[in-house]
């Protein structure tokens, strides 16, 4: 298989050359996640892959929890469809979490801290109420904790990490977080052996031609996990070799 090749058949499987769907949800749960630091180009992502499209078509899949921003995979933000947030936030979380343990100690971020600021952020957004970062973190300030250094941004985002908060609607153009299990209701629970062999099956199926390698970066699992979910997947698919 030449470079040319592999070029051609990706545009095809990530549906960029041509798709078969027709909604912004269905782009993302093929995909298994879309990364959405820059959320502007994120957006852009799912809009190529989705023939006559506007941007306001993929802000209305967000605002109507078809499609979740959060982190997961790897320590950064992805768009993900609300069908898969919660075996892939279960799967990953722990991963991501054990990547941030440094920096947290740097910030002094405990489990007892993360576990208070937790409750505060969940007592803000109860009743389904939809607050942006400013509003969250003006509830933080005022229950002590210090705002520098980044540290309420990893505040949020162990919120996340433990399946609490999301995105939430937009609010006076304003990005704003929600309660996931109001926003997102609760599917049954799915084995690690089903969830690591889901996870390789949607990556493999939407980004091949592609390697072990490429698998492990994007999905942030280590080699051992990586493997492991590749090989229970594999009859599904034709390896070759250069």
């Amino acid at each position: 298989m030449t470079l040319a090749d592999i070029a051609k058949y990706r545009l095809v499987s990530q549906q960029i050359a041509d798709t078969k769907f027709k909604s912004a949800k269905d782009i993302v749960g093929w995909m298994g996640a879309i990364q959405a630091q820059d959320f502007a180009m994120s957006k852009w992502a799912v809009g190529v892959r989705l023939p006559n499209s506007t941007e306001q078509i993929v802000e209305n899949a967000i605002d109507n929890a078809e499609i979740i921003r959060t982190h997961l995979l790897r320590p950064t933000w992805h768009l993900v469809s609300a069908d898969d947030i919660y075996w892939m936030l279960e799967l990953t979380a722990p991963q991501i979490k054990a990547q941030l343990k440094s920096r947290h100690k740097e910030l002094e971020l405990t489990d007892a801290i993360i576990s208070k600021s937790n409750k505060v952020i969940e007592k803000t957004l109860l009743k389904g109420i939809n607050a942006t970062r400013g509003e969250i973190v003006a509830q933080l300030e005022k229950a002590g904790f210090k705002n520098d250094n980044n540290r309420v941004s990893h505040l949020l985002l162990c919120a996340e990490l433990d399946g609490l908060i999301c995105s939430g609607k937009t609010k006076n153009h304003d990005y704003t977080y929600v309660l996931l299990n109001q926003r997102v209701p609760k599917i049954k629970k799915i084995n690690g052996n089903e969830v690591l062999a889901k996870l390789a099956q949607k990556y493999f199926t939407s980004h091949c031609p592609a390697t072990l390698n490429d698998f492990v970066w994007w999905s942030g699992l280590s080699v051992k996990d990586a493997k492991h979910a590749l090989e229970s997947v594999k009859s599904s698919f034709i390896s070759e070799k250069n």
